[in-house]
């Protein structure tokens, strides 16, 4: 913004220079300097202060991972990347479950045993042949096995690998062979919620007290050039994690730099974006106008679409 606002004032001297004569001597020069100066620091200081910018913005989204709940080798992917549109519950891979089958049987097998024993040590103790302490024994036995099963009935369950929200997967990497371990620190799939996404912008906290909930605000996107979107503040974060604490045991430590940390400010635009293509994560710039000193937001606007304008440059 200095940079453009330097360079117009420049161009306007360059013109009055030429257009209406000026002499150029020492004091015409120093005046259109000193008077350049002073102009254009008040100015961005008064719109820094009313009217704040940021370059700092983006667009987030809200991914799921897709973690397993029992190990084992992928034996199907149903799903193939890219951009797939999936629905909660539609199956994304299974795994091999022929361990998990066979534990079910084998627990099915004790139990039946136990239920046998059971039934005997009742007989038994019906006619004072058994001891209540059988009885008590063989329908723990049964009781445990019936929880087994119900565990192994739930792993083998989990085999079938379900999404658990509607969504994208993207960037699949899953393949039939790997194996599939219960580790929730490395996902197999992420899914990509399909609930809209929304724009934050890492503001100063200089400008706090002139900024509400419900402010204007106007956003440009560095993936639509030229192009400007209203819309306004919504929320405005009221911690930010240079002051988070946590229960380490540690002391207070001013020392420390952390910097002043950033406030996030949340953005609903008042339009749909259906029409242009800007991927989740796509950077921004924003600038939010108070309702203080409205006539100086006209200027922030200027600038900010020629800054949309200027997105138009690319370079590598």
């Amino acid at each position: 913004m200095e940079t453009i606002l330097a360079a117009l004032y420049g161009t306007l001297c360059w013109l009055i220079f030429k257009v209406f004569k000026v002499p150029v001597n020492k004091w015409t020069i120093t005046t259109a300097i000193l008077g350049g100066a002073i102009m254009i620091g008040v100015l961005i200081g008064l719109m820094n202060y009313n009217h704040p910018f940021t370059h700092n913005a983006r667009v987030y989204f809200v991914s799921t991972p897709v973690i397993t709940e029992v190990s084992g080798r992928v034996d199907s992917v149903y799903v193939k990347g890219g951009g797939q549109s999936v629905r909660k519950g539609d199956t994304l891979f299974t795994l091999d479950d022929e361990i998990y089958r066979s534990r079910v049987l084998a627990l099915y097998a004790q139990v039946k045993l136990a239920r046998i024993r059971l039934k005997e040590s009742r007989q038994l103790a019906s006619v004072s042949a058994g001891t209540k302490f059988d009885v008590e024994t063989y329908q723990s036995q049964v009781e445990l096995y019936e929880s087994q099963i119900r565990e192994q009935k739930y792993n083998l369950q989990a085999c079938v690998v379900v999404a658990a929200t509607d969504g994208y997967v993207t960037q699949n990497r899953l393949v039939k062979g790997m194996r599939a371990v219960q580790f929730p620190l490395r996902p197999l799939m992420t899914i990509v919620n399909t609930s809209q996404g929304f724009i934050v912008g890492a503001f100063p906290q200089n400008p706090l007290q002139r900024v509400k909930v419900g402010n204007e605000a106007e956003v440009i996107f560095d993936a639509v050039p030229g192009r400007i979107f209203s819309g306004k503040v919504i929320e405005m974060g009221e911690y930010i994690a240079q002051g988070e604490l946590q229960a380490f045991g540690t002391m207070y430590d001013f020392d420390t730099s952390h910097g002043q940390g950033a406030v996030p400010l949340l953005i609903e635009l008042d339009e749909e974006m259906q029409e242009y293509f800007v991927p989740g994560g796509a950077k921004a710039q924003m600038a939010v106008y108070s309702e203080y000193l409205e006539p100086v937001s006209i200027i922030r606007k200027v600038l900010l679409r020629m800054k949309g304008w200027m997105n138009y440059l690319v370079g590598e």
